[in-house]
């Protein structure tokens, strides 16, 4: 998916695996810390991640961020309290 996802939007991509296991090695407690696999594949130019995550029962893809700086947060809270977050509202109510 790396290259895939490097041909289609020009732009240099590595996975990142995250780890479901805590270190076994010196944990008396053996149990995963997650039951799902996370892997996400950052975007440095948009500075966000397109992310699956494998579960026992379902398959779950985003693209997102986690953080914003300062002036994409401005931006993003000014649309929220406008009309755009009216629309997004009464889309997520449907």
């Amino acid at each position: 998916m790396e290259g895939q996802l490097s041909d289609r939007y020009d732009v240099s991509v590595t996975a990142k695996l995250y780890r479901i296991n805590r270190d076994l090695c010196f944990s008396k407690d053996k149990t995963p810390y997650n039951t799902h696999i996370h892997i996400s594949f950052p975007d440095p130019a948009a500075k966000a991640a397109w992310m699956i995550g494998l579960e026992t029962d379902r398959l779950v893809l985003g693209d997102g961020a986690f953080a914003f700086d300062p002036n994409r947060l401005a931006q993003g809270r000014e649309q929220v309290s406008g009309r755009q977050g009216s629309d997004c509202r009464a889309v997520l109510k449907n």
